[in-house]
């Protein structure tokens, strides 16, 4: 035989191996990124000696624009392949040929619906003498959003669908691939699938629409061509006639609420009114309030009508027109579900902002996101978080509290991944062995957010110190006689905000205003700073020489 005809016996006659692989991925597990938002602190000086409170302080501040995005979304990529294959050897040793034909075909599918949610508002503060009271009045409407607008809320990459409000997309592929003795390739079909939604009528086209506000209907029209109930028997060519099944949609809303939560006093409330004003506690030390302002619910119901489109046309030389009647059954129409459907936080998106105001202190940052969907461990773990940043952060000093209560987040995320993987390796939860997982990881947690809050409390007396000296060292330095009092003036300086931390270090449990007044007690800057004025003014005054007395004889 010749070679090709030889190896034309051996592939015949080889094993053959048929494999099939079906790919149907699990679906992703999001864990929110924790993310900073520095805030914007409008002024952060503050006095050793505070001043008499003023008899009348009014302060507002504007709650920044932020989306919060309801609803759902469900998305898959699945992949099918089969692939027949045969191994032949060319020689005795070490010499093998590999031949295959497989075909692949995939699927991906998008369905959803999301409705994004704008939020903002204004904090109001009132103090008169003794008297002080604060109020946050939120804006919220539901929007048609953009791809900055949904991506601003934390949705995943793989779920944005171009911002569609209204997602139905399914999409498929085909191909082959093959090696066999002289010949090889691939070949894969283009891409097939609809967007059913970019069919739909206005205003409902592409998906994207502005979803009803509480108490208003959004509706549309879809008459379908095909089939004509008439079979084509009334269409004569140049007359004819059509009557067509119609659907008439309808969105309404009767509800979109979110919940306010005032981190002082610990109260939650509902808030179903926008622009409604809602009283805060103000913290009496320093005149701030703290609250979450998130978890928006919306509240959408489906009403489908029934009804015929009837067409009539003609279509001659002189006379073209056509005739619509739309007639719809509205004693029959179903509203789905009958008392409606409440669309929550999307799940892996952003569903609460945290808020720290006073009338000179303007702070925002990201609060929590959506609750897992998945087992009993991960629900556990997003508890626990929750519970641990609201137990540290609001002990993280004023002028520091969004980058520390940023930080004491991260240590939540961080512990929570740790106690999850050590709960899911055991073989039953819950058990003994993972209560102790539990108690060892919270205690560690723990003293990690005690450091946090230390390091922050030093760098807000570093702060405070910065602040107060450069304020108070061209009045300690005005009445300098020369240069060497104003240089050790401001050699006192550095050494009071050095003092100032250390006795934070040291006295790790005190409050800012606490620290100051012990430091500047115990330190007696100002007094100091008096004593080098004293001596400056010593060095500068002249001294009489007494000159010689003349004895005349």
């Amino acid at each position: 035989l010749s070679d090709d005809a030889l190896e034309e016996e051996l592939v015949n006659s080889a094993e053959t191996q048929i494999e099939d692989v079906m790919f149907l991925p699990a679906r992703g597990k999001l864990e929110m990124q924790q993310r900073a938002s520095m805030g914007r602190v409008t002024s952060r000086l503050q006095r050793l000696q505070p001043p008499e409170k003023p008899e009348k302080v009014d302060a507002e501040h504007a709650l920044q624009s932020h989306i919060f995005l309801t609803g759902f979304t469900l998305g898959r990529n699945n992949e099918w392949r089969r692939r027949v294959s045969v191994t032949v050897k060319t020689c005795l040793v070490s010499c093998k040929k590999t031949y295959y034909i497989e075909l692949f075909a995939g699927f991906n599918y998008g369905f959803g619906l999301r409705f994004p949610i704008r939020v903002n508002g204004l904090y109001t503060y009132h103090r008169e003498g003794d008297q002080e009271s604060a109020t946050v009045a939120p804006a919220f409407e539901p929007i048609d959003g953009d791809p900055g607008d949904f991506g601003e809320t934390g949705l995943p990459n793989d779920k944005m669908f171009e911002a569609q409000e209204l997602v139905a997309e399914l999409h498929a592929y085909a191909g082959i691939a093959y090696k066999v003795p002289f010949h090889s390739g691939s070949w894969t079909a283009a891409e097939i699938g609809p967007d059913l939604a970019a069919s739909l009528p206005a205003p409902f086209t592409h998906g994207q629409f502005r979803p009803p506000a509480p108490g208003s209907t959004l509706n549309a029209d879809i008459v379908l061509n095909n089939p004509d109930l008439l079979g084509g028997l009334a269409n004569y060519g140049v007359v004819g006639a059509k009557i067509l099944p119609a659907v008439s949609v309808g969105l309404t809303s009767d509800r979109l609420r979110l919940k306010l939560k005032d981190n002082i006093s610990g109260e939650e409330k509902e808030m179903l009114n926008s622009g409604q004003a809602y009283p805060l506690k103000v913290n009496p030390q320093d005149h701030s309030s703290d609250f979450t302002i998130g978890f928006p619910e919306y509240s959408l119901q489906f009403q489908m009508t029934p009804g015929l489109a009837a067409r009539l046309f003609v279509d001659v030389a002189v006379w073209s027109k056509h005739w619509d009647w739309p007639v719809w059954f509205p004693d029959i129409a179903v509203t789905l579900p009958p008392k409606g459907v409440p669309f929550t936080c999307h799940e892996g998106t952003i569903c609460s902002r945290n808020y720290h105001y006073s009338p000179t202190v303007s702070q925002e940052s990201i609060g929590e996101g959506a609750p897992p969907t998945g087992s009993a461990i991960e629900l556990f773990v997003y508890k626990w978080r929750k519970d641990y940043r609201q137990r540290w952060i609001h002990r993280c000093p004023e002028l520091t509290w969004a980058v520390c209560g940023f930080a004491i987040s991260s240590q939540a995320q961080l512990t929570g991944n740790q106690m999850q993987t050590a709960l899911e390796a055991l073989q039953q939860y819950p058990s003994n062995e993972g209560t102790v997982i539990i108690v060892q990881k919270t205690i560690e947690a723990d003293k990690q957010a005690e450091a946090i809050i230390l390091e922050h409390k030093v760098v807000a007396a570093e702060h405070f110190g910065k602040d107060f000296i450069a304020l108070n060292e061209p009045v300690w330095g005005r009445d300098c006689a020369d240069q060497l009092c104003r240089t050790r003036i401001h050699a006192l300086g550095v050494q009071y905000i050095k003092a100032l931390q250390n006795r934070q270090q040291t006295s790790p449990k005190l409050k800012l205003d606490e620290v100051v007044v012990q430091e500047n007690t115990a330190g007696n800057w100002a007094g100091k700073a008096q004593q080098e004025v004293e001596a400056s003014k010593k060095r500068a005054k002249p001294t009489i020489r007494q000159m010689p007395r003349l004895r005349v004889n």
